[in-house]
């Protein structure tokens, strides 16, 4: 059965096909991944997976290598689509995996999370398209990483990321409706133990550097 379109970016046929898409694009460049490998990372079936990647390869958006039974595909890097794809794929689907990445450097996170209208969006909740990235901040960061972090993600995907930072206990307590109205609402958890932190039970010292 076809997914229906990704809220975030509406023109790709099925969220499953924008999935395998996004997985790909954003994969380091010394990835070169399996169809098996490709189905298990967009969370897409294989018989679906192999079926968008044979019209990917046709379409000469994909490159293929066969190693035996194995096929080896990575996006084709030659096609006169490929830099304006990966553009969009980028600032569609790409804050997840880019603030994962550039908030491992930042000391004293505890955790961190999408939360708010993108969030929403990505996980298929239909609405209006989200101008701006808000990112939930626990912990103690030092404040000068964080914001360059989030200031690098922003020129990629061209949307501001809003950082807001509380604490540990902030986070325990909710006394605030604000925090009150995240535990309700949609998250992509980027860092730390969410299952913990969604249970109380999450490690008082569980800040990095």
């Amino acid at each position: 059965m076809r997914t229906p379109a990704p809220e975030l970016l509406p023109l790709f046929r099925s969220a499953g096909q924008a999935r395998i898409l996004a997985v790909a694009f954003l994969a380091p460049e010394s990835e070169v991944l399996s169809i098996d490998g490709l189905a298990k990372q967009a969370e897409v079936s294989y018989p679906t997976t192999h079926r968008e990647v044979g019209r990917l390869i046709k379409a000469g958006l994909f490159t293929e290598e066969r190693i035996g039974n194995l096929r080896r595909v990575r996006p084709d890097t030659t096609s006169p689509y490929h830099e304006s794809l990966l553009g969009l794929i980028e600032q569609a689907f790409g804050a997840e995996r880019l603030l994962r990445n550039q908030l491992e450097s930042v000391s004293g996170i505890a955790a961190a999370a999408i939360y708010g209208s993108f969030a929403a969006r990505q996980l298929g909740e239909s609405g209006q398209a989200p101008r701006d990235i808000d990112v939930l901040i626990i912990g103690e960061p030092n404040l000068d990483e964080m914001y360059r972090a989030c200031e690098a993600v922003s020129e990629i995907v061209k949307r501001e990321v809003n950082p807001a930072v509380v604490s540990l206990r902030e986070w325990r307590e909710a006394s605030s409706g604000f925090l009150r109205n995240v535990r309700q609402a949609p998250i992509i958890p980027l860092a730390g133990d969410w299952i913990g932190l969604m249970s109380g039970k999450a490690e008082e010292g569980a800040t990095r550097g």
